[in-house]
C-alpha cells in the first residue's frame, strides 16, 4: 500500500503533459473519464436518474478498484490500479445504470475472480472488463429463475451520447473514440491488430453480400453496422477493448491472426443474431489465444506419455508377429 501510495505521489509531483500522453495507462483512464462525465451529463439531463449512476458507479468501483486496493495492501497479489480503474470505467460505460444491483455485483465479482484466479505466465487469460458480463449475459439467456426470464441490460449506454447533439453532428461520438483508440493502439503497439480486425471485418461483410445475403438482408446488416460504429460501440470494442496488451499477442504476424479469427467469430455470431455477439467474440478469441499458449507446455508433457504409448503398440505388435 505505502509502495502504491508513493508511487501516486510522485506522478502527481512529476506530471506534466508528456507524462499523460506517453503513460498509455493514465491516458487511457483520462479519455473513459472524460467519456464517463459526458455521458453522465446526458444521462441526468435526459431521464433525471442521477441517484442510479451514482450507486451504479459506487458499486461497480467498490468492487473492481477498492477491492484490489486492499488486495495490494494485504500483499495477496499485485495488480495494477491503472488497469483496475480502466475496468471499473469500462464496465461502468457498457452496463446500463438501471440494471438490477445485483446482476451488476455477479458481473463485477466475476471479473475480479477471473482476474486473480485464471491466469496463465502470470497474466489473466480474459479480459476483465467483457469476462463477468459475458458469462453472465450468456447464463441468463439459458436459464431462467423461477421461470422469469431475466435479460441483464447490456445497453453500451456511454458510447451512445451523439443524441445529446444535432443530426449533422451524430458521428463525434465515434469519431472522438476512433481518434483516442487510434492513439492508444498505436502506443500500446496494437495498431496491427485493430487494422486487421476492421479489414477482416469488412472484407466478411462483403462476401456475406456477394454469396449468401438478399440485398434486403446486407442493407438491413450494414445499418446495424454503420449506426454501431457511429454510436462508438464498435469502435470502442476494437480500439479500447480487444488491443488489451495483456490478452493479446505482441508479435505483428501473430496480431494478424487474432483479428481475423475475432472478426471470423464476431461475423458469425452477429449474422446468427445473437444478443452480445462483440462480448462473446472476445471472449471466445481469449479462450482460443490461451490455447495457442499452452500448446508449447502441452506438448513437452504428453510427448513423454505419447513416445511410451507408441513404444507399447511397437512391442505388442512384435510379439504378435513372433507368435
Amino acid at each position: 500500500m505505502k509502495n502504491t501510495l508513493s508511487t501516486i505521489y510522485k506522478s502527481i509531483i512529476n506530471f506534466n503533459f508528456k507524462t499523460l500522453y506517453s503513460d498509455i495507462s493514465l491516458f487511457t483512464v483520462i479519455f473513459l473519464s472524460i467519456l464517463s462525465i459526458i455521458s453522465i451529463v446526458y444521462k441526468i439531463n435526459l431521464e433525471n436518474i442521477g441517484n442510479k449512476i451514482f450507486l451504479h458507479f459506487s458499486l461497480i468501483f467498490i468492487i473492481t478498484f477498492l477491492a484490489p486496493l486492499l488486495i495490494n495492501f494485504f500483499n495477496i497479489k499485485r495488480l495494477s490500479l491503472l488497469n483496475s480503474f480502466i475496468i471499473t470505467l469500462i464496465i461502468f460505460l457498457l452496463i446500463d445504470p438501471t440494471q438490477n444491483t445485483i446482476i451488476t455485483s455477479i458481473m463485477c465479482g466475476l471479473a475480479l475472480f477471473t482476474r486473480l484466479f485464471v491466469r496463465y505466465d502470470n497474466k489473466p487469460v480474459f479480459n476483465s472488463s467483457m469476462i463477468g458480463v459475458g458469462l453472465v449475459a450468456l447464463f441468463f439467456s439459458i436459464f431462467t429463475i423461477k421461470g422469469v426470464e431475466v435479460k441483464p441490460i447490456i445497453s453500451w449506454w456511454g458510447m451512445n451520447f451523439q443524441q445529446i447533439l444535432v443530426d449533422y453532428k451524430m458521428m463525434l461520438s465515434g469519431l472522438l473514440i476512433l481518434l483516442a483508440g487510434i492513439y492508444i493502439s498505436y502506443k500500446s503497439k496494437r495498431y496491427i491488430l485493430a487494422s486487421a480486425a476492421i479489414f477482416f471485418m469488412g472484407i466478411f461483410w462483403i462476401t456475406d453480400y456477394a454469396l449468401f445475403t438478399q440485398i434486403r438482408d446486407f442493407k438491413e446488416n450494414m445499418s446495424v453496422l454503420i449506426e454501431m460504429f457511429f454510436q462508438g460501440t464498435l469502435v470502442f470494442t476494437i480500439f479500447l477493448i480487444l488491443i488489451d496488451p495483456i490478452t493479446t499477442p505482441k508479435k505483428n504476424k501473430s496480431q494478424i491472426y487474432y483479428g481475423l479469427f475475432f472478426s471470423l467469430i464476431f461475423a458469425y455470431l452477429f449474422f446468427s443474431k445473437i444478443d452480445n455477439a462483440i462480448i462473446y467474440s472476445i471472449i471466445l478469441i481469449n479462450i482460443a489465444f490461451y490455447f495457442v499458449k499452452i500448446l508449447p507446455t502441452l506438448r513437452r508433457l504428453l510427448r513423454p506419455q505419447l513416445r511410451k504409448v507408441i513404444e507399447k503398440i511397437t512391442e505388442k505388435k512384435s510379439q504378435i508377429k513372433k507368435v
